[in-house]
């Protein structure tokens, strides 16, 4: 299901975010969930922000976000 649903996140984020509660590794869904985050928003920031408000890991996925962002800074 993990393979599955990170092969499709860019082509339809939609979807994996419909059948994210089937992945029951924590982690792996926390990795997909922010893939998600990231497909929609190369589409829109606002789609993005709705899908991270909406998770119930919000806290968790949003420190990822974050961690993922202040590295790129650095590199960049």
């Amino acid at each position: 299901m993990i393979t599955l649903l990170q092969g499709a996140v860019y082509r339809s984020p939609q979807f994996v975010e419909q059948n994210l509660d089937l992945v029951v590794d924590h982690d792996a869904k926390i990795s997909i969930a922010h893939s998600v985050y990231s497909a929609y928003g190369y589409k829109s920031d606002q789609r993005a922000m709705d899908f991270l408000n909406g998770v119930e890991y919000k806290s968790e996925l949003a420190k990822r976000i974050n961690k993922v962002e202040s590295n790129l800074k650095r590199v960049n």
